[in-house]
Formats: structure tokens, sequence, C-alpha cells
């Protein structure tokens, strides 16, 4: 694996241990339900399954947590919450970066 995909499984794996967290200290299924697809497609990825079409897909999956964090929270945020959506931006990015050279390789 390259560098920049280990970067993006570290940065998946922040974002999924924040959304499990969250999701069990403040009972709300949907987000522990996100941290399992986080995870989910960690595993998937390390193994090799159709990584380019994870990569994708990770895309949205990610970048729709962001407006819905804002819209749940609705001014009740919290350091963490601030820490994992900087994390996901960072992490945006990073799929973007890696699914461009995906396609060129």
């Amino acid at each position: 694996m390259s560098t920049l995909e280990q970067v993006v499984l570290i940065l998946l794996g922040i974002t999924a241990a924040t959304h499990l967290y969250a999701g069990v200290m403040e009972g709300a299924p949907p987000v522990l339900l996100a941290g399992v697809g986080f995870i989910g497609g960690m595993l998937l990825y390390a193994r090799g399954v159709r990584r380019h079409g994870l990569a994708i897909a990770a895309i949205p999956y990610t970048a729709v947590q962001i407006p819905l964090w804002y819209i749940a929270k609705a001014g009740n945020f919290t350091l963490v919450g601030y820490v994992d959506k900087i994390v996901q931006i960072v992490l945006v990015v990073a799929l973007v970066v890696l699914v461009f050279r995906q396609r060129d390789a």
C-alpha cells in the first residue's frame, strides 16, 4: 500500500473511532452505524477488495457526515466534533487525490 493509502486508512480509523464512541456514549444508533460503515470500508480496502470503487464511494459517504453533524448538533458542538470534522475534510481531500492517482496508474 502507498503512503497515501496508509494515511487514508489512519484518517478513516480516527473518524470511525470517533463515530463509534459518540454513537455509544450518546446512544445514537445512526452515528454508531456510520462508524461501523467506516470500519467495514477500511477492512475491505485493506484486503484489496475493489479499492478504486471503495475510494470513490468513501468520498460522498464521508462528506455527507459534515452537514449531517452540523444539522444534528444544531449549536451543541464539541471539541471532539470539530476535530472529527477537520479529520473528515482532510480525508475527503486525500480520497480525491487517491482516486485520481488510482485512475492514472
